[in-house]
């Protein structure tokens, strides 16, 4: 599933648990919904890096792929590299 998709149901699931537990006075589950809305808006910020990162890095393929492929090498890398740093972020908030 796509991070930012991802991201809207893990906040719209904690923003409900977050209601129930205060209608409730279950201050654990209202606790577990704050969490999760953070981890959604986390997911979701981690799905707009990649997009903005990918959309760079078409763009610099793009303007480099006439001096030759070392240049669309190095953006695919730096593209890899920010997908790796999103994947982390997404496994710290789980």
């Amino acid at each position: 599933m796509d991070d930012k998709v991802q991201g809207a149901v893990d906040k719209t699931k904690g923003s409900v648990e977050q209601a129930v537990g205060h209608a409730t006075g279950d201050a654990n589950l209202e606790a577990q919904g704050h969490a999760d809305q953070a981890a959604g808006h986390a997911e979701s910020f981690v799905g707009h890096v990649k997009d903005a990162v990918h959309n760079v890095e078409q763009d610099v393929a793009g303007i480099f792929h006439h001096t030759g492929d070392a240049a669309g090498q190095a953006a695919n890398h730096a593209g890899q590299a920010v997908d790796n740093a999103g994947n982390a972020v997404e496994d710290a908030t789980k």
